[in-house]
């Protein structure tokens, strides 16, 4: 006999399907509340499995979860939450099931099953066949999922099994690992939601039966699970398979776990053996034209996939590796691709698909889910919701938020939101834009530092500013010894404190309603929660903050360990801690052979250690303290850590969280990687907007978050360099490309669009230092964007600087937020401690796809970029690593630009924006047919057209498509949208001429030299006549040429029109 852990919450735990204004359907996401009852329900087979799913799929306020309710906890009112946090324990635990719900979705739906009801049995028999053999023959009840019906591109799909014995959470996905199973459902508190879909606005449900049972023939009733399956869950799954030549498996492509050998995703196997070969080929030729045969492209990539892929099915032969080597040679010839450069990651390379999938919606859309969400979040806010809103910056995030906050607190009274931002110069812009809206019931306080800032630069709140800056120093709490002493005495200064007033409760007025909204920094998720502050009923927190609670900082010199780390039963106790680190011995395993317990650790007694000082309520100057404040608190910690593992971690023989370092200042030393801080109460709602939020980062810190994701399209050309990475040693470093960068912005000054360069510090402050840049190069960097109106006043901006943070760092965070999952990290040799790597270890590389747009000419391509092979420590990475990034286009404001924006990418790192054109770094120069245009007044927009009216540039037809491919001159979208480049207003006139015998229609573009333009995102089509552009003079020029171009000219031009007009405001 098993169970169903059954949660229900007061809202609704199914799928939202309604019909819009236009007709059209709209699926909404599940938005369920955080706080359920929980009940236990007995089931003894597949039938009563199955009788249990047909009452819940009544119910949509019911779900069912894997795990089991932790002893002691309560029933009514329960967060779903697995993992224990400072203030509570974990709500739910992780057992072994009996049954086994797969969830099947992304499968394409073949066309002959659109029909997919009258289709079932195929349909089930298929997937089936897509699980491990153990599966097959078996009887399953089966759900159509929410969506199904509605979206029939692909099969959505879950099957409930009856399993011959219990299987943990490891268990199964270690063995469905290799199928196309969504193994986040093998989790203690992840839902399987049962309730058949909510249908709004008269929508009928196109499905008639969305559960049933399936016998197939000679079926059994039960599953039974692989004998060494227990063996399997112990092998890692979160490591990406890591090549003899450092390179990690692109997504999609899937290894036998026995052999290694590829056994899905072969397809994109063959491409990158191929990019592989040709690489390898091309190593050391010079020579133009010198290029290997296709035979020997083909010979290598064949070798190369055999070896590691599996081709015992013979569905995969020679002829599939002549196919790649054919598309590689060809794209040697066309110079699409060279497959040559001086190191691995700056090659740009053809790619299988974009490492990102982006949905974008237009600025309206994303507004209206924006406002659903936020609307059904507030709506759910007593209830203790918690959402993350991961939304495209600039799309109006902020402000929404607002407008429905004060909308809640308008009918609110006592309530108490605190709101974190990254800095007090973006609190202060909160202030500002309450007070611009108006309107607001509460009380609204900036929350300012005691004694004005680490750079002094704000109020001086504290009354004794030397006193408690010297307890800073020393790292004392400040409330315990300089505000209120445990035994009741207080400062001088406590009831007019100008500080802790901003954490007293309000008084009551009409215009407050008793609501109080305090704007904090993500530092204050950190400190513990001083005595006067409220218990909050909303938490907002704007931008990624797990930065500020994840300490990876903290070291203690063996030595110090050796010495205060005692007992009286275990003198030795720190010697035996110090010499498992040095020696690198697992330190768990160490101290249990030592025979050392968790209540071991508990009698080390450190109170030598603890700063010994009177409260002095009145003193002004620095107090004069004993002991060692920050040793003693650190030791603390190490104490807490090791207790911790020891008892959650039986099985273990690693500390993640205590790592053996050499350090510069200490030599020997511990590093210790922890979480503090985040004391936000259980019942309480928490909103995150973070544009690059990432429910794997969340979920250690918050629990169970829902995590709605909306991409809004940005108004931009975005152009990205692909040989350079651009990170901050590059750009400090001797390579040159500072004066390079600086011939480009003068250029594009020169042009006529004066542009933006935005930077990290150093890099903005030596341009600005250079004599070489134009007065009119506008130069920011990251810190100081937001606020700036420099983005908003320049059409080019180029984005220069990525972070790249050292590999140990990166490691030591994951190991702060993933030390208690039950799969431990995997850990690269390029991310042990400086002094202990070798300075030739590199981090793995993986081939990641850009997002191209349709705009964007070449086939889909990527580059390779250094990465971890856990994915939950590369997740870490990509937060660091991708934030400046994503933050700097965000500022630009390119959500609701006007006008279509050039956007310049300095760095080839794959981000999620939409990229328009990949070019090299010597390629970011105007480009030549834009300088012609400018210089002549008028340029052709066809190869033909350059050749016969410009042929002093274009002699061939190979160089004029070249140069046409390599313009945005075709892009007339571009054009017209763009800002001073045709700020004269122009015109594209379409004709007929003949060449070789033929009559074809082409196109060329006049610039209106007499006109002032604007910036228009529009304009009518199909015009005959414009201003004072002159049809009978243009026509004759095309006719006879120009004069200063010896050999232009059409002849016999007929039917002439005017085909665009951009930007003119002709009489």
């Amino acid at each position: 006999m098993d169970q169903l852990t059954i949660l229900r919450s007061h809202a609704i735990a199914a799928k939202h399907v309604r019909a819009t204004k236009s007709g059209q359907l709209e699926l909404l996401p599940v938005r369920m509340s955080s706080l359920f009852d929980v009940e236990q329900q007995n089931v003894r087979s597949l039938q009563d499995l199955y009788e249990r799913l047909c009452r819940l799929q009544e119910d949509p306020k019911r779900f069912v979860i894997r795990g089991v309710l932790a002893p002691d906890r309560p029933v009514k009112g329960v967060r779903r939450t697995s993992r224990a946090n400072s203030d509570q324990p974990a709500n739910f635990a992780a057992c072994s099931r009996q049954w086994l719900m797969v969830d099947l979705d992304g499968i394409p739906l073949p066309s002959e099953w659109q029909d997919f009801e009258q289709h079932t049995p195929e349909i089930l028999d298929h997937v089936v066949s897509l699980l491990p053999p153990e599966f097959a023959g078996v009887a399953f009840a089966y759900q159509w999922s929410g969506s199904m019906g509605f979206k029939n591109d692909e099969i959505r799909l879950h099957l409930w099994f009856w399993l011959d014995n219990p299987v943990s959470d490891q268990e199964a996905k270690a063995w469905l690992q290799e199928t196309p199973v969504d193994l986040s459902v093998f989790n203690a508190v992840q839902p399987h939601f049962t309730a058949a879909p909510i249908l709004e606005n008269g929508v009928k449900d196109p499905v008639v039966k969305r559960l049933g049972l399936h016998n197939p023939s000679g079926f059994r009733l039960s599953v039974q699970p692989p004998s060494d399956l227990s063996d399997r869950a112990l092998r890692p799954r979160h490591c990406q398979h890591r090549s003899d030549t450092d390179r990690l498996d692109v997504q999609g492509i899937i290894r036998d776990p026995d052999t290694g050998l590829v056994i899905d995703g072969r397809e994109r196997f063959m491409l990158l053996k191929s990019n592989d070969a040709t690489c390898e080929l091309m190593r050391g030729r010079s020579k133009k034209g010198d290029f290997p045969d296709l035979t020997e492209i083909a010979d290598l990539t064949w070798e190369l996939f055999s070896a590691e892929a599996d081709v015992s099915d013979n569905k995969w032969s020679y002829s599939h590796a002549l196919s790649e080597a054919e598309r590689r040679r060809d794209e040697l010839k066309t110079e699409r691709y060279s497959f040559q450069s001086r190191a691995d990651t700056t090659m740009l390379l053809p790619a299988c698909e974009p490492f990102t999938r982006l949905s974008p919606v237009d600025a309206s859309q994303g507004q209206n889910r924006l406002n659903s969400a936020l609307t059904d979040f507030f709506a759910e806010i007593e209830h203790s919701p918690r959402l993350a809103l991961r939304i495209t910056t600039g799309a109006g995030k902020t402000y929404s938020t607002l407008k429905h906050l004060r909308n809640y607190l308008a009918s609110s009274l006592g309530k108490t939101v605190e709101v974190y931002v990254p800095r007090h110069d973006l609190a202060e812009q909160y202030v500002q834009e309450i007070e611009r809206l108006g309107g607001f019931n509460a009380e609204v306080i900036h929350v300012m530092p005691r004694t004005g800032g680490p750079r002094r630069e704000l109020p001086v709140l504290c009354d004794r500013p030397d006193y408690v800056r010297g307890l800073e120093q020393e790292g004392l709490s400040v409330y315990g010894n300089a505000c209120s002493a445990d035994d009741g005495e207080k400062c001088a200064y406590f009831d007019s404190c100008r500080y802790l007033k901003q954490f007293r409760d309000v008084d009551v007025s009409t215009d407050n309603h008793g609501n109080v909204v305090r704007i904090m920094v993500h530092q204050y998720l950190r400190l513990p929660r001083n005595q006067l502050m409220s218990r909050p009923d909303l938490v907002v927190i704007d931008e990624a903050f797990f930065n500020e609670v994840v300490d990876t900082q903290t070291e203690i010199p063996l030595h110090e360990i050796r010495t205060h780390i005692r007992t009286g039963n275990i003198p030795d106790l720190g010697r035996k801690i110090s010499n498992a680190l040095e020696d690198g011995e697992p330190l768990l395993k160490s101290l249990r052979s030592e025979g050392i317990h968790p209540s071991d650790l508990e009698e080390v007694r450190l109170d030598h250690l603890l700063p010994s000082f009177p409260f002095e309520p009145e003193r002004q100057s620095k107090p004069k303290t004993t002991g060692d404040p920050v040793l003693f608190r650190s030791l603390k910690t190490l104490l807490r850590i090791l207790r911790e593992e020891m008892r959650l971690q039986p099985h273990r023989d690693e500390v993640p969280r205590i790592v053996y370092a050499l350090s510069r200042k200490s030599g020997q030393v511990a590093r210790l990687a922890y979480v503090q801080g985040l004391l936000i109460p259980e019942n309480c709602a928490v909103l995150c907007l973070d544009a690059t939020a990432d429910h794997r980062l969340l979920e250690p810190l918050l629990g169970a978050v829902d995590l709605e994701r909306i991409d809004v399209k940005q108004n931009a050309g975005i152009v990205q360099v692909y040989d350079r990475t651009g990170s901050k040693a590059h750009w400090n470093g001797p390579t040159g490309d500072v004066e390079k960068l600086a011939e480009v912005l003068n250029t594009w000054a020169e042009f006529g669009e004066p542009p933006l360069v935005v930077s990290h510090k150093d890099l903005a402050d030596k341009l600005r230092e250079s004599d070489d840049i134009a007065s009119d190069v506008k130069i920011n960097h990251f810190a100081a964007l937001r606020g700036s109106n420099d983005a908003e006043d320049c059409s080019a901006i180029f984005i220069a600087g990525r972070n790249m943070p050292p590999p140990f760092e990166v490691d030591l965070k994951a190991r702060a937020l993933f030390w208690d999952d039950e799969e431990p990290l995997q850990h690269d040799a390029a991310a042990r401690p400086s002094g202990l790597s070798e300075p030739s270890e590199r981090l793995p590389v993986q081939l990641r796809g850009y997002v191209q747009s349709s705009r964007n000419p070449m086939p889909q391509s990527g580059v390779m970029v250094p990465s971890f092979s856990d994915h939950r420590i590369e997740a870490i990475h990509a937060q660091i690593r991708d934030a400046e990034t994503m933050q700097a286009i965000g500022r630009l404001r390119l959500v609701h630009s006007p006008y279509r924006k050039r956007v310049f990418l300095l760095s080839n790192l794959p981000v999620e924006v939409e990229v328009d054109e990949l070019v090299a770094f010597d390629e970011l120069m105007p480009d030549r047919l834009e300088m012609e245009m400018m210089r002549k007044g008028n340029i052709p927009l066809t190869p033909l057209g350059l050749m016969k009216m410009r042929p002093d540039l274009a002699s061939s037809k190979a160089t004029a498509e070249k140069l046409l491919q390599r313009s945005c001159i075709g892009d007339v979208d571009f054009l017209r949208a763009g800002p001073e480049l045709i700020a004269t207003g122009a015109v594209v006139l379409s004709f007929k001429a003949e060449n070789a015998g033929r009559r074809r229609t082409h196109r060329h573009l006049f610039l209106l030299g007499n006109h002032s333009g604007q910036r228009e995102p529009h304009l009518n089509h199909g015009l005959t006549s414009v201003g004072h552009f002159s049809l009978d003079r243009a026509v004759r020029f095309l006719e006879e040429g120009d004069p200063q171009v010896e050999g232009s000219g059409w002849a016999g031009v007929s039917d002439p029109q005017i085909e665009e007009v951009f930007n003119s405001d002709a009489p």
